[in-house]
């Protein structure tokens, strides 16, 4: 990841949990607030790359992506390859609600780390500015529409 960053500049890196569990420097993580990190969780589980401080091998409730939302670095959440792995990105949000304690949802309202994280996927969407900004219109639109029927279901 440091070489990419460091010598290439590239702006998103795949995965890139390891960072995590190596642990970042106050500088490091300057330094890493620039570039946007594809989280894919289903991926990361099946192919054991989530590992537990102490052991081999962790689930999702040792998932990073709760610890790299709050050290600032820009999240966000994929399937990486859904075929392969069976998932689709609703999934992927529900298993992080369910088991790695990432709420959707807070006080009847989406959740700001969801609106960050998928703010943070449209910025670094490989599309036109066109599009991105459409983009940005549609989860606007859709944003609302879930305030909306939460409130209905919450008064």
């Amino acid at each position: 990841v440091w070489t990419s960053v460091r010598k290439f500049g590239v702006g998103r890196i795949g995965h890139g949990i390891d960072l995590v569990r190596r642990g970042l420097s106050p500088s490091e993580i300057q330094e890493l607030r620039g570039v946007t990190f594809e989280l894919c969780p289903t991926s990361n589980l099946m192919m054991g790359n989530i590992l537990q401080p102490a052991g081999p091998t962790g689930t999702l409730s040792d998932y990073p992506f709760g610890a790299m939302a709050r050290m600032g670095l820009n999240v966000t959440v994929s399937t990486d390859d859904a075929t392969v792995f069976g998932t689709t990105l609703a999934q992927e949000w529900s298993r992080l609600a369910e088991l790695a304690s990432v709420p959707l949802f807070h006080d009847g309202q989406i959740a700001v780390t969801y609106q960050v994280a998928q703010e943070n996927a449209r910025r670094a969407a490989f599309m036109s500015e066109d599009r991105r900004e459409k983009l940005g219109s549609l989860l606007l639109e859709y944003y609302a529409a879930i305030d909306r029927l939460q409130r209905t279901i919450i008064p």
